[in-house]
């Protein structure tokens, strides 16, 4: 057997042991294996290739190797070089002991915990342990959900540096600015341009520059809804109304007759401004968005609020979440239900517990504990409610708006796979999550079809104050 020197190189011990450790990796050379033999007067070794091929196929030996010869042998010494890159121990995440991905905002972090610390810190996000600020945080903590004011706690307790966070780089941020840029033009969106607009992402970009086209700007408006709901809802400061970054923060209720109004006269107005805002919906005539308004604004509602019940921890305590953030307690439901409360409303204690109580219930069964098993992100509800919005099949729109619909759907599916793919949401079947978030589609509209029927109850037996748009929601006019 013979050996060319044109592959030796000298190594380390250490080295060497991690390079014949690997030998495998440089299998697909056939006939090659490595081998170590010692140099004369020195504590070096040789890692040498040394070949089985017959005598005539080996290239002369020389004292020195030549340019294009040593190069014709690198890619067999990288890839036994990077398979021992692989071989070695992964650093674990410092927040949740999951592989790191590398050093995040100072310390080690996996892609899940460093864009959950990137994104608080964005959308300045305040969190509130409901279980004292002693949860587990682990990959491998007992429940889907995380709680993440004790995530964020050990982002900080471990060192994460909060000045590192690069806020334009989050989709809400960019979004706004992109927004904020094309404020001067009249028609903007989608389809102001020619439909390559609608192409998902070249697969060749760099995952962090995703773009979602129809995705973010749902995300944008559902923005937009939360700050104009602290103009109606925030009553404790004058100050926090002014603040952006200030979010309402859950109230039990006290005012039954108050809360009704707020939910049935001013949310289903702030909806309207949802649906005619969107820059994609912008091209539909007025009496198409009319419809798809009727047919959205309880089934937003048979969404949101379930969300908003788990995410708070409801589910857990028994209350339900209203988009208000005023929540009821299911065992004090007499309580918030006595005359004082119901005020202006024609409804005695026990019809409104055996109305409203059953319906929460209902919905967290429908829907609720499904979002909490997946462990739902704020996202995808917003694109759940999004997928309900655009329905291509809602009856009595015109054919060319059922065109826009369904362009604005296909492109919302594109966005949200390429949502899953990008590396800070780590998400390891993007096409079972996106599957079980359509199949909460029939248990939203079950749920917002009750809500109708207990609707038309309270009109029709003149329990509520008349209010034309809310006649018109519940099709009694």
């Amino acid at each position: 057997m013979m050996v060319s020197p044109l592959s030796v190189m000298p190594c380390t011990s250490q080295q060497v042991a991690l390079i014949l450790s690997t030998a495998q990796a440089v299998a697909h050379h056939p006939g090659d294996y490595l081998k170590m033999e010692p140099l004369s007067n020195s504590s070096e070794s040789v890692c040498s290739v040394e070949s089985t091929s017959p005598p005539a196929q080996v290239a002369p030996v020389v004292d020195r190797p030549s340019t294009s010869t040593a190069s014709s042998n690198a890619p067999l010494i990288s890839a036994a070089m990077d398979a021992a890159a692989h071989m070695m121990p992964v650093p674990l995440c410092s927040i949740c002991g999951a592989d790191s991905t590398g050093i995040h905002f100072g310390v080690e972090a996996c892609a899940a915990c460093s864009a959950f610390f990137r994104r608080t810190v964005v959308l300045s996000k305040n969190y509130v342990c409901t279980k004292g600020g002693h949860c587990s945080v682990t990959k491998d903590a007992p429940g889907s959900q995380k709680c993440r004011a004790c995530r964020f706690q050990k982002c900080n307790a471990v060192g994460m540096d909060r000045s590192a966070v690069q806020h334009r780089r989050d989709a809400i941020g960019r979004y706004s600015t992109l927004i904020k840029r094309d404020s001067s033009s009249p028609t903007g969106g989608v389809f102001a341009h020619s439909d390559p607009s609608l192409t998902p992402p070249s697969s060749k970009s760099p995952r962090h520059a995703f773009h979602y086209p129809v995705l973010d700007e749902v995300i944008y408006r559902y923005k937009i809804l939360n700050q104009k709901r602290k103009l109606f809802y925030c009553t404790n400061s004058l100050g926090n109304v002014f603040d952006e970054h200030y979010e309402l923060q859950p109230n039990e209720l006290t005012d039954f007759g108050e809360c009704m109004y707020q939910l049935w006269r001013i949310e289903p107005r702030l909806c309207i401004d949802f649906i005619s805002s969107n820059r994609h919906l912008s091209k539909l005539p007025a009496i198409d968005k009319v419809t798809l308004f009727k047919n959205f604004v309880l089934m937003f509602q048979a969404v949101e609020e379930p969300y908003m019940t788990w995410a708070s921890g409801g589910i857990e305590k028994d209350w339900w979440m209203m988009p208000n953030r005023t929540y009821i307690v299911y065992e004090r439901a007499d309580h918030y239900f006595t005359q004082p409360a119901m005020k202006a409303l024609n409804l005695d204690k026990s019809t409104a517990v055996k109305l409203f109580i059953p319906s929460f219930q209902h919905a967290i069964d429908l829907v609720g504990r499904h979002m909490a098993a997946m462990n739902m992100t704020e996202t995808e509800m917003i694109a759940l409610s999004a997928l309900l919005l655009f329905d291509p099949t809602c009856g009595g729109i015109s054919q060319p708006s059922r065109d826009i619909l369904q362009k604005l759907r296909d492109q919302l599916f594109k966005d949200l796979i390429n949502y899953y793919e990008n590396e800070d949401v780590n998400v390891d079947d993007p096409e079972t999550r996106l599957g079980n978030i359509i199949l909460l589609i029939s248990g939203v509209k079950l749920h917002a079809l009750k809500t109708r029927e207990n609707m038309q109850l309270l009109k029709i037996f003149d329990l509520v104050p008349r209010d034309k748009l809310f006649d018109e929601i519940v099709g009694i006019i």
